[in-house]
């Protein structure tokens, strides 16, 4: 008696090509948020360029188009705006600068202090990470308020310390040739946390063979760092620059809140400009084209970081 061989099922193309677009659906409905981001950001983007090429009057409903005109009055006829661009490029440079720097340098320290299962700080490794990123995880608003108090004239506990060493107390934030420096503090306070985090993430996962080598041949801590440490950094420290670039050259509510721009101009950076010309002023048109150019220039910038990263990653 023969074998019953049961045959093979047929393929069915109609289930396969439902299949098929099953995935593709997916697929545009993975994107479809990111797609919403995208537009939305260029429709209001649009929408000022338009309103930067119109004579907007808060007083009356008549629009005028004007082209470049409010573009050409910023660079001819607005005394603010160099002041508030080289105080822009002062605060960037600045605060990109000392954050890269010190949380860095604090995250070698934790990792060197931490990364040996025989040291006594081993095992405190999250609590140390979670205790430095605790001023990154607090609300700009909040982080003003405090070092407007902290920063105070006449009761603020800074000068109170400074007056029991024998230091005349310090105007901070009145006066006009180290307001913007007392601002970055906060900048710096809340922000090298999360530099910090970055570097200290990117150096617990550097290959060790290199390091290993380094040891059998002698190399100096020094040389460690500037010929193996570094150079194996170097994408990662580009990701850092890239994003706390973006976070620090559009700052707004800490500088709002401990100076308001002031004394005088001595704070007012790009976007408080932007915000005293379009909210006080009333000058809406000239407001968005500051607006537009500060998002140029961001944008142009964080670009030229982008064919750096595209660069690294080829060599």
């Amino acid at each position: 008696m023969g074998r019953f061989i049961t045959p093979p099922f047929p393929k069915h193309k109609g289930v396969d090509d439902i299949m098929i677009k099953k995935e593709e659906m997916e697929k545009y409905l993975f994107t479809l948020p990111s797609l919403i981001v995208v537009v939305s950001f260029l429709s209001l983007f649009s929408y000022i360029i338009y309103m930067s090429m119109m004579n907007m009057n808060p007083f009356s409903s008549e629009l005028v188009f004007v082209g470049l005109k409010n573009y050409i009055w910023i660079f001819t006829e607005d005394m603010l705006f160099p002041k508030s661009f080289k105080l822009t490029i002062l605060w960037v440079f600045i605060n990109l600068t000392l954050q890269f720097i010190l949380g860095f340098f604090v995250a070698l320290t934790v990792k060197n202090l931490t990364s040996n299962r025989y040291s006594r700080f081993s095992r405190f490794r999250n609590v140390i990470t979670t205790l430095i990123l605790i001023p990154s995880m607090t609300a700009p608003i909040a982080v003003g308020i405090y070092f407007r108090i902290i920063l105070n004239t006449e009761f603020g506990p800074l000068n109170f310390y400074l007056q029991k060493l024998g230091i005349p107390a310090i105007s901070w934030l009145g006066n006009s040739s180290i307001a913007l420096y007392s601002v970055m503090l906060t900048s710096l306070w809340s922000g090298t946390p999360l530099v910090f985090l970055l570097c200290l993430a990117g150096l617990l996962v550097l290959p060790k063979s290199p390091y290993e080598a380094a040891k059998i041949d002698g190399a100096t801590p020094l040389q460690v760092l500037f010929y193996i440490t570094l150079p194996l950094m170097k994408p990662i420290f580009l990701t850092i620059i890239l994003l706390r670039f973006v976070d620090v050259s559009k700052v707004f509510d800490k500088i709002f809140v401990l100076t308001g721009g002031g004394p005088g101009t001595s704070t007012e950076i790009l976007t408080m400009h932007t915000y005293f010309t379009f909210f006080k002023n009333l000058e809406f048109s000239k407001g968005a084209a500051i607006g537009v150019l500060l998002t140029v220039a961001v944008t142009g910038m964080v670009g030229i970081i982008l064919w750096f990263m595209r660069r690294s990653e080829s060599e």
